[in-house]
């Protein structure tokens, strides 16, 4: 029999668990990536790495990269001439490390290849409505309104990986389509 004391959903294994981020040793190339909300990891993580290493380090914010479209196009440019070795560091709130990493994954870096560094901070999460499969950006709230179909959404405790997001499915049955049904 079960102990009546531990909740049955605990721990989430589909809500992601981040840990301190630590150097591959065995790569050759190290890009770091960040958001500036944790500058203080990123900084130990690159002072781990060295001097002599080969470095490329991006930000929101930074000289030459003050959004984050403009960020995706200088890592595209560094991934495009990537070789065996290479390994990617993001570092960042929930929202913006998933996003990157698919990027990533779609710029043909496997999952071995890159490190996410949570900022610890939550303020924004990535959301899939699976009513119109758009992929969004809100506020961390229990309930959302899909900004693209309307539908209210419950956002789950379901986290997909491929997609970097929440599952947002509809809060009220009667409501599928934001709509009363008859």
């Amino acid at each position: 029999m079960a102990d009546s004391n531990v909740c049955p959903h605990a721990p989430f294994k589909s809500v992601p668990l981040y840990s301190t981020a630590v150097i591959n040793r065995y790569a050759t190339r190290h890009v770091f990536v960040s958001d500036s909300t944790d500058n203080d990891a990123l900084n130990r993580i690159m002072l781990e790495v060295g001097a002599e290493a080969d470095l490329v380090s991006l930000s929101t914010g930074a000289t030459g990269t003050p959004d984050e479209g403009e960020l995706l196009q200088a890592l595209f440019n560094v991934l495009r001439d990537a070789r065996i070795g290479i390994h990617l560091y993001v570092f960042g709130d929930e929202s913006f490390i998933w996003t990157l990493h698919a990027f990533a994954l779609a710029q043909g870096l496997s999952n071995e290849e890159i490190t996410l560094g949570h900022s610890g901070s939550r303020t924004h999460q990535l959301i899939y409505c699976v009513h119109c499969a758009d992929l969004q950006t809100q506020p961390v709230q229990h309930t959302v309104t899909c900004r693209n179909c309307g539908v209210e959404l419950e956002v789950r405790t379901h986290f997909s990986r491929r997609l970097g997001a929440y599952l947002g499915v509809c809060l009220n049955a009667d409501k599928p389509y934001a709509q009363d049904v008859a």
